[in-house]
């Protein structure tokens, strides 16, 4: 029997229903996505929270495309460092054991300079920041090389006069040597310079006599006992108070030169334990020179007096680039003073 009519297929109402469920389906969908931005995501167990406005762009961000508003610009080029102006935990710094980012450290002063050199333009006391700033690299190599100076100085003179201590004393002052002891005797000769009375060996002080057996075996036994001395607090220093401060240090300054970091290599204890057993290395006789140690020791004062300058202070590169001619300044006039 068929339908006729007004009448309606039943599949048209299976139909009809169906777009209906799929168009509420579609609607209840919309209205929930327009607040999903204002809702927590669970995502395999992580909750992600988009709901805050503030964006801090990633180190691995291109600067160069896209757009750049909230960059400060200096001379109409975009400062690409304004992360790291301010220390941040995790950012700027370097772990020990670790080498530094080259481009990193030149972006970083390429962008300080562009902004003193843009700042110099606006007032007097900018021009002077800017000038002085050019100049503490003069400075800072000035300082060095006098406290490098010094510190060679004073380890020459005090090597020296420990080591005559192994053989006797001087009785107008025992802080001078046996040379310096006999510079103003009027008793002696040119020929006989170092035979004055005020120089006196431990045996002629000890026994009374400088000659027969009993004063060589006393001055021997002296000699071994000051030697055994100063190699024995040489080693208990470095041991006690700086472990980096033992052997010459060229290969570790090979090292760090290159961009490695080494913590406390190039410290304050480092520098002041590695001149005071370096005196007492040479001084005990043992086989070794001031040469190669004392490329550690300017190294120390380069890395040291870099703190006094902020230019210095807060670069890596730029100490690397002080710390080099350091140590190849001292190291060529070590050479130059052997001929």
């Amino acid at each position: 029997m068929n339908n006729t009519g007004s009448d309606e297929h039943p599949a048209d109402d299976v139909r009809n229903w169906s777009f209906s469920a799929l168009s509420m389906d579609n609607t209840g969908y919309s209205n929930e996505s327009s607040t999903s931005d204002e809702d927590m995501v669970e995502i395999t167990g992580a909750t992600l929270d988009f709901s805050t406005t503030e964006d801090v762009p990633p180190l691995g961000r291109e600067y160069g495309s896209g757009d750049n508003t909230g960059m400060e610009e200096v001379d109409g080029v975009p400062k690409l460092m304004d992360l790291l102006d301010e220390p941040v935990p995790g950012v700027g710094t370097y772990e020990d054991f670790n080498t530094i980012d080259w481009v990193r450290e030149k972006s970083k002063d390429r962008d300080r300079h562009r902004e003193i050199t843009s700042k110099s333009k606006e007032s007097t006391w900018a021009l002077v920041k800017s000038v002085s700033d050019a100049f503490s690299g003069w400075l800072l190599m000035l300082l060095i090389g006098l406290m490098s100076g010094a510190l060679a100085g004073g380890i020459d003179i005090s090597a020296h006069w420990m080591t005559d201590l192994k053989e006797g004393v001087c009785l107008n002052g025992f802080w001078f040597n046996h040379e310096h002891c006999c510079w103003t005797s009027n008793e002696t000769t040119f020929q006989e310079r170092d035979k004055c009375p005020q120089w006196k060996s431990w045996a002629e002080l000890i026994i009374g006599t400088t000659e027969g057996p009993f004063a060589y075996i006393m001055n021997y036994l002296m000699y071994v006992c000051w030697a055994l001395l100063f190699s024995f607090l040489a080693v208990s220093l470095v041991r006690a108070f700086a472990p980096y401060a033992c052997g010459s240090g060229i290969p570790e300054i090979k090292t760090i030169l290159s961009g490695f970091i080494i913590r406390g290599y190039l410290g304050k204890w480092t520098l002041l334990i590695k001149t005071v057993t370096l005196v007492l290395a040479v001084s005990s006789g043992l086989s070794l020179g001031k040469e190669g140690p004392l490329v550690h020791v300017a190294c120390c004062c380069a890395n040291i007096l870099c703190h006094l300058f902020t230019k210095y202070r807060k670069n890596e590169a730029k100490r690397r680039e002080v710390r080099k001619p350091s140590g190849v300044g001292v190291k060529i006039m070590r050479k130059c003073t052997k001929y």
